[in-house]
């Protein structure tokens, strides 16, 4: 799920910035929600929340990758980038996927995203999870990849 950004003229994934004493997971859920309406579950809540019992204290669920994005020489993105899915609990997409799209957003075929504008690392950070999410490792489907920028 990508939208074309109004400021680079680019398809990119749902995101924004890490809010102060927020957690990057939180961003991802919170920006995602504003954007798009949708609840997401992250590939790698379960884990967090299953080390956080085991260790008897918080744990963050980890990003797929963290990406380092010069926008110029005097400013920087650092990207925490999260595979995520519907929340079972989303009913408001299952009742109505159109929503999505009204709010900007549109759904893409893997072998859609080598049209223009799709910068690189939103194809290989789509196939990522396409790929997670077909593994042993990702039950159900992706919805779509988030980043939250520091």
């Amino acid at each position: 799920m990508l939208h074309r950004h109004p400021k680079q003229n680019l398809w990119l994934p749902p995101g924004g910035h890490i809010e102060r004493d927020e957690l990057p997971d939180y961003t991802a859920r919170r920006e995602i929600e504003e954007e798009t309406g949708l609840r997401l579950r992250l590939h790698s809540e379960d884990l967090a929340a299953h080390m956080s019992r085991e260790m008897d204290c918080g744990v963050v669920p980890q990003p797929a990758f963290i990406l380092i994005e010069d926008i110029n020489p005097f400013h920087q993105h650092v990207d925490f980038t999260y595979f995520a899915r519907l929340a079972e609990s989303d009913e408001a997409f299952q009742q109505e996927p159109a929503a999505v799209e009204r709010n900007g957003f549109a759904w893409f075929a893997p072998e859609q995203l080598d049209m223009e504008g799709v910068p690189q690392n939103v194809r290989v950070g789509a196939s990522r999870a396409i790929a997670y999410f077909a593994s042993s490792h990702g039950a159900g489907t992706p919805a779509a990849g988030e980043s939250g920028q520091a």
